[in-house]
């Protein structure tokens, strides 16, 4: 019900209808209806136009997998044509044959559809015929990070990211302004509790009515934090932004800032290059592994990298378990010193060293 947005849960963790279900509970519009699902449902109005005379529930699943969705069975298939053939837009006459009322033809001339490349997001990748396209500059102290860098430096950059608060605003809270965002928006609202310098103390009352922290989530933020260089002790239990924080978590900097913990964390700029076709989540983690080294990458950990790249524009997500890279993207990847996949079992000679990777 959630992700269909029927429904919503607030700060106090109360449930409620959402406005636009609540609109149809009053108007009893099953059109409208309708058209809340196919913005909210992916392959629903798609599913109905692909129906025909001749159409079959396993020529739908067919027609699934064209735009992405891997179903091994016609389960979410039946799912859709019971909520279609429910709303009034679709009839089954006898035990196989599927067809589209009248009612559903009026849905389809009002529904915006997605194409499979466009729902697999080739249309977008592609860009306009020609076109060019422009990467941002980097700001001279990131450029000064990344040219420092060795190809030692990248095999030694730190593996885990760790935990970022990414919670509610509490109920209440006076000081913290409405704001809508991602992992991006979240690390700056968690570096403003700092101020110009605060205490661990100060600094967990704010987060503790900002975010809903507590106090073990809270000790992993200001770890995170730290390893990332975006935080330090400037006198006795006292903690402040650093210069390199105010660059690239400043709005507008966030491909600077992807650029920055690429030179802090292994298989960053390296995964968007993975991203060239859709990759699942799930094969990213075996990637990470098996051409790096990288058995401490977990889902988790790929899902927080991702969402610092979708933020920036250079990952765009598919479904909830698929990504691929913008054009944007790849341009900035192939501007990055990449860490070269070690085969199992070679000799690095630039480390100097036998490398046995765990697959």
């Amino acid at each position: 019900m959630t992700r269909g947005s029927f429904v919503s849960r607030d700060g106090d963790n109360n449930w409620a209808v959402t406005a636009q279900a609540q609109g149809w509970l009053d108007s009893g519009d099953d059109v409208y209806l309708a058209r809340h699902i196919q913005a909210n449902v992916k392959f629903f109005a798609e599913l109905l136009a692909g129906i025909t005379e001749e159409t079959r529930v396993a020529d739908l699943l067919d027609l699934a997998k064209s735009y992405g969705l891997a179903w091994t069975s016609s389960d979410q298939v039946n799912r859709r044509l019971s909520w279609l053939q429910s709303l009034g837009l679709l009839e089954r006459w006898g035990f196989s044959r599927l067809v589209v009322t009248a009612l559903g033809h009026e849905f389809l001339a009002q529904a915006e559809l997605a194409s499979p490349d466009e729902a697999m997001g080739e249309a977008a990748n592609q860009g306009e015929m020609g076109e060019v396209l422009e990467i941002p500059e980097v700001d001279p102290i990131v450029e000064s990070v990344l040219n420092d860098l060795t190809p030692t430096d990248l095999a030694q950059r730190r593996t885990i990211i760790g935990y970022i608060p990414r919670g509610r605003k509490a109920a209440g809270a006076p000081t913290l302004p409405e704001r809508q965002g991602g992992i991006v928006e979240s690390a700056r609202i968690f570096l403003e509790f700092l101020e110009d310098g605060a205490s661990v103390d100060e600094i967990f009352d704010r987060a503790t009515e900002a975010l809903s922290q507590k106090k073990s989530s809270f000790t992993q933020s200001m770890h995170t934090f730290r390893n990332m260089g975006l935080i330090d002790l400037v006198s006795f239990n006292r903690y402040a932004p650093t210069e390199v924080s105010t660059v690239v978590l400043h709005p507008g900097n966030e491909i600077d800032l992807v650029r920055y913990l690429h030179s802090k964390y292994r298989f960053i700029g390296e995964l968007i290059s993975l991203l060239q076709e859709t990759v699942s989540v799930t094969e990213m983690v075996k990637v990470a592994a098996s051409d790096f080294g990288c058995s401490q990458i977990d889902n988790s950990e790929i899902r927080t990298r991702l969402s610092f790249l979708v933020d920036a524009g250079l990952v765009e997500r598919i479904d909830w378990s698929r990504y691929r890279a913008t054009r944007l993207g790849l341009a900035i990847a192939s501007t990055l010193p990449a860490e070269a996949v070690v085969p199992v079992g070679v000799v690095n000679e630039e480390l100097g060293e036998h490398l046995i990777l765990q697959p």
